[in-house]
């Protein structure tokens, strides 16, 4: 029995003197539901937590008192399941869908004041701290998702060691299980002695721990899209040249992929499957992670068929049970329904000899037989044509006000693909989208389709009544001509149908307008409608409403998490303006709220603004000018100020056609600075041969770049930077006069 009030549970457990049960959960959680409709309410449960504790529910995503109250809890991950006494100090905690006795016994070990966390801490601070202790103290914090306070007090306890006790097998175990990563002062040390620990311990498990904790670091900036701070991070990572960096490199070059955008899932296996050829056997690790990642982005049929060949070889040399849940999920995600129902027959007859509860992969077995007969009908529908249907949309080629007539005839919409012949993103979706079976027959049996070239005849008429700035862009239209909804950009066939199906629904653009007007919305609303109003490309619009939208705010409220996309977005936010001035006025309280590192760079992103167009030559040298940006970054000293003060030296020189001093700056300091602004050197200095420079001096510029090609990350920039020297060596470029005939 659940109470939802945390005053009222805390009145209950003092007058009953019981400890209080929180399930802190949110409404998208998985496991939460799964606790919620088959463990909870099992009578066994029910009985147990009843009568020993007062129980309680509370929601993290509410915006209400719950999201205050994980804070204050420190909850990091759902479910959390925790126990406090009755004045809300916390005992004891775990995380994740329990089996009911595991549930339970979560239960008696927070009862007993010998096992739960709270002894567990009071003891660690009495000063009893040797090694067997210490494990059990960092386990069970590390078991309660503490690992924040894990990190802090081993960080301590480290520090008190002795060289010989910091070597030792015993710490390293703890050193394994705190997971200290690269930058931190454990982790330099483990480095600077890797002979010494060797000594006593198994020195490949030393070295794999190495090479795991670099993998995470790197990727931990992939998996953010934090691109210029892995490139940096990655060339730290080489210049310290270790013996096992081919194979961090290797790995790390699969997951590159995830920054491309769109995902190349093809390039993705491909390198998985090379990779794994050569390591995959040393490491079970290497074949599951990457499986499991490949996994998450895939959702039709053998679409990650190498992901299966993966995991069948690793089962075949390595039987372990625990595979067999990676297994399941790539059989799953690639629609294999006979073969992941199979799979789960194991995993279930393995439970049964362990124990363990069922309840989770009987509902997977269940879903797998169920969504093998839906994808089945659907694929009937599909062959199931319209008569005389084309396999590519069918596009009326007629003057709009026809197209609008025949809208009104038969009741449908107009779905108009606005597009330009130069457009890349247009080309793509003719060819490859429109002419997809399944994207042929929603088009052609739900709307009226027209193609019109926005830069010719009545396109420019209607390019400017729908406001269209971006191509391609899908407009939905009613037969009085107004707008439904809008997309841009390029979408693969299921995102695509998906993106239209929202826009005839509450999430349209048109809908969202109506609510906003309506003044019908809560802040939820507002950011989901400042977010799709971007999203088509309607930034004056998403502008207002988002100064409306702040103008409410307190400042801690402007300095939510959730609402900085606002500061974020290139197209919100700008140099100079208000929102800008926001930033800086109250950069240091913003690191306390946004994090310093993710304020910093968005700071330096706004300073460069100003400055990139002289460097580019874009727009004519003003001198003054450049003084008053040098000024305003020596005053508000970014993160990067050596990098964009150089980029200031960079832009006099060209401004002043000093083609020796640029070459010079860049000599003296290309080695210091970051790839990011590397980047912006090597595709600015091209001009010493287009703007006046000697032969000698493109020779030197070419020498001078070819020096740091090796600091350039990632394909495209290295191609470019190659591209630039070759460039320069053919010396000062001559424009051709085109001559008219008389």
């Amino acid at each position: 029995m659940f109470g939802h009030n945390l005053n009222e549970a805390l009145i209950k457990a003092k007058a009953e003197n019981k400890l209080i049960f929180i399930d802190f959960y949110t409404s998208w959680c998985g496991p939460c539901k799964v606790l919620t409709n088959n463990v909870f309410p099992l009578e066994r449960v029910g009985s147990f937590f009843n009568s020993n504790f007062i129980n309680c529910k509370i929601q993290c995503d509410d915006n209400g008192i719950g999201v205050e109250m994980g804070k204050k809890y420190q909850v990091g991950a759902y479910p959390t399941l925790m126990f406090l006494n009755k004045y809300g100090e916390f005992i004891h905690s775990a995380a994740g869908a329990l089996s009911p006795e595991e549930l339970i016994n979560l239960g008696k070990v927070a009862l007993d004041p010998r096992k739960n966390l709270y002894s567990i801490i009071k003891k660690w601070e009495t000063g009893k701290r040797d090694s067997e202790s210490a494990l059990i103290y960092f386990k069970t914090l590390k078991e309660a998702y503490r690992s924040e306070k894990a990190s802090e007090d081993f960080n301590l306890y480290f520090n008190n060691l002795s060289f010989e006790e910091k070597t030792n097998s015993k710490t390293f175990k703890l050193i394994k299980l705190i997971n200290p990563g690269p930058t931190t002062p454990v982790f330099n040390f483990i480095e600077d002695n890797f002979k010494s620990i060797c000594i006593n311990n198994d020195s490949i498990a030393v070295k794999r721990y190495l090479i795991n904790s670099y993998n995470q670091y790197l990727y931990s900036f992939i998996s953010t899209d934090k691109k210029d701070e892995y490139l940096a991070a990655l060339a730290k990572f080489k210049s310290k040249k270790f013996l096992f960096e081919d194979e961090v490199v290797k790995y790390i070059y699969i997951l590159e992929t995830l920054l491309d955008k769109p995902f190349d899932i093809k390039e993705y296996q491909k390198r998985g499957t090379e990779f794994l050829e050569q390591y995959g056997k040393n490491n079970d690790g290497y074949v599951t992670y990457l499986t499991s990642l490949l996994g998450n982005c895939t959702g039709r049929y053998d679409e990650g068929a190498e992901g299966i060949k993966w995991m069948k070889e690793l089962i075949s040399r390595n039987n372990d049970p625990g595979y067999l849940s990676t297994y399941f999920y790539i059989l799953w995600r690639n629609h294999r329904w006979d073969d992941a129902v199979s799979v789960g027959k194991i995993i279930r007859e393995n439970n049964i000899k362990s124990n363990k509860d069922n309840t989770t992969i009987d509902k997977q077995i269940a879903d797998c037989i169920l969504y093998k007969e839906k994808y089945a009908q659907r694929d009937a529908e599909a062959k199931t044509k319209l008569a005389g249907q084309s396999d590519s949309i069918i596009f009326e080629h007629q003057n709009f006000d026809r197209i609008l007539a025949k809208s009104k005839e038969t009741g449908k919409h107009i779905f108009m693909d606005a597009y330009t012949t130069w457009c890349g993103p247009c080309k793509y979706m003719a060819k490859n989208v429109f002419t997809v079976d399944k994207v042929a027959i929603y088009f052609n049996k739900n709307f009226i389709n027209t193609k019109v070239d926005m830069e010719k005849g009545e396109g420019i008429t209607l390019r400017e009544k729908y406001k269209i700035v971006a191509y391609p862009t899908f407009l939905l239209i009613d037969a009085e001509g107004n707008e439904i909804h809008r997309i841009v950009g390029s979408f693969d066939p299921d995102e695509f149908i998906a993106k239209i199906e929202e826009g005839l629904g509450n999430k349209s653009v048109s809908r969202m307008n109506l609510i906003y007007k309506q003044n019908q919305y809560d802040n939820d609303f507002i950011i989901s409608y400042i977010k799709k109003l971007t999203e088509v490309y309607k930034n004056e619009e998403a502008s207002e409403v988002a100064d409306k939208y702040l103008n409410k705010l307190s400042f801690s409220e402007k300095a939510d998490p959730k609402n900085w996309f606002i500061f974020e977005n290139r197209r919100l936010t700008n140099y100079g303006s208000d929102r800008y001035q926001f930033i800086i006025k109250n950069r240091k309280a913003l690191h306390e709220s946004i994090g310093k590192e993710r304020v910093e760079k968005l700071i330096s992103r706004f300073l460069l603004s100003p400055l990139l167009p002289y460097l580019q030559g874009l727009t004519e040298y003003d001198a003054k000018r450049i003084d008053q940006i040098e000024k305003e970054v020596k005053d508000i000293k970014p993160i990067n100020s050596k990098d964009i003060l150089l980029l200031i030296k960079l832009t006099r020189a060209r401004g002043e056609k000093n083609f020796e001093k640029f070459i010079n700056l860049v000599d003296s300091n290309g080695d210091k600075i970051s790839s990011s602004t590397l980047v912006i050197v090597v595709r600015v200095m091209g001009f010493i041969a287009e703007e006046g420079g000697s032969k000698e001096q493109c020779t030197k510029a070419s020498e001078v770049l070819s020096k740091f090609y090796a600091q350039s990350e990632g394909d495209s920039n290295k191609e470019y930077h190659l591209r630039v020297v070759n460039y320069l060596k053919k010396g000062p470029y001559t424009y051709k006069k085109k001559t008219e005939k008389v």
